[in-house]
């Protein structure tokens, strides 16, 4: 996590991937802000929470569910 936040003051690294590895960390509360941060950047990568699996610990949380309704298109 340390190397991936220094390299990101170089040049760009996804919040996405950041949340990614703070879950494997077991860090839920700093996931759910790294998906924040993807959404207030526009991440493109944002679009496959919906279906990586590394999210699965976290889709009941208020938070996620929030981002969720608004960066994926609802189902008619």
């Amino acid at each position: 996590m340390d190397e991936l936040i220094r390299m990101s003051g170089q040049r760009y690294v996804s919040p996405v991937l950041l949340s990614q590895v703070a879950l494997g960390l077991g860090e839920e509360v700093r996931a759910l802000e790294y998906l924040k941060q993807a959404y207030a950047v526009r991440a493109t990568d944002l679009v496959w929470i919906g279906v990586r699996p590394v999210f699965d610990s976290i889709r009941s949380e208020a938070a996620f569910i929030d981002l969720s309704s608004q960066v994926l298109p609802s189902r008619l």
